[in-house]
């Protein structure tokens, strides 16, 4: 089965890089009822933008994969230039001398 870690929250951040929103409502009225308070988003104090949760998610899952790249890159090591002597060795294996 696949490494499966239990998942971290993280502060989603806006495209300015704030991490500070406040909940858009949307009033609903019916005759006879009132009103009904229907979420309508989420709106960025920082730049003062309307913000789509859904793409603030998807932009931090894909930044997270990034620098998982980056840290097992940096983990792989360069591999070595073969010397003169196992380069030899690899022509004789090729031309079946050996």
């Amino acid at each position: 089965m696949a490494d499966q870690r239990i998942a971290e929250f993280s502060a989603l951040k806006c495209a300015c890089g704030g991490d500070r929103f406040v909940t858009v409502q949307q009033l609903e009225y019916r005759s006879g009822s009132g009103t009904v308070p229907k979420q309508a988003g989420y709106w960025c104090i920082a730049c003062q933008v309307l913000v789509d949760p859904r793409y603030m998610a998807n932009l931090a899952e894909r930044n997270r994969k990034l620098d998982e790249i980056k840290r097992l890159q940096a983990e792989v090591e360069p591999i070595p230039a073969p010397t003169p002597a196992a380069a030899e060795m690899a022509d004789l294996i090729k031309s079946k001398v050996i």
